[in-house]
C-alpha cells in the first residue's frame, strides 16, 4: 500500500491566502507545528484548523484542563506528534508537571487535590465509560 504524504509548507511556500496564518501561528506557538504547516496545502483547511483551536481556547475549560484534554486526544489517537508538543508546552506551567507522566502514559491523573494540577471536570476526557455523573457540567 503506498501512502501519500503531504509537504510541510512554510510561509516562503505556501498559497498567499495561507502565508498570514502560517506566520500568526509561529507567533502563537514560536514555531510552525508541522500539521499546521501540512494544512497550508488548503488555506481553507488551515483556516478551519486555526479556528478550531481559537474556539478550543476560549472555552470554559482552563489552560491546564484544555491541556489535559489535549492529551487526553492525543493518547487516545496515537497521535505522538501532539502527545510531544503537548508535553514541551505543559513544561512551561510548573504545577502541571505531575499530571504530564500520567497523561503520555494514558493512566489515570494524580489526584487533584495534591498537585492542583486539574479538577474533575477535565478528568472526565480519561475515562472509557462516559462523562461520570457525578460530575457537573456548565
Amino acid at each position: 500500500m503506498t501512502t501519500t504524504r503531504f509537504a510541510a509548507l512554510d510561509v516562503e511556500t505556501a498559497d498567499p491566502a495561507a502565508r498570514p496564518l502560517l506566520v500568526g501561528s509561529a507567533k502563537t506557538f514560536g514555531f510552525i507545528p508541522s500539521p499546521v504547516a501540512k494544512a497550508a496545502h488548503s488555506p481553507a483547511l488551515l483556516k478551519h484548523l486555526l479556528a478550531g483551536f481559537g474556539a478550543f481556547d476560549h472555552s470554559s475549560l482552563s489552560p491546564v484542563e484544555r491541556e489535559v484534554v489535549a492529551f487526553a486526544v492525543s493518547f487516545e489517537v496515537g497521535c505522538h506528534y501532539y502527545m510531544a508538543l503537548h508535553s514541551a508546552l505543559s513544561a512551561k506551567v510548573p504545577e502541571f508537571g505531575p499530571c504530564v507522566d500520567a497523561l503520555r502514559e494514558g493512566r489515570e491523573l494524580p489526584t487533584p487535590s495534591s498537585t492542583r494540577c486539574v479538577n474533575s471536570r477535565a478528568t472526565w476526557c480519561l475515562r472509557r465509560d462516559g462523562y461520570p455523573k457525578s460530575v457537573g457540567r456548565r
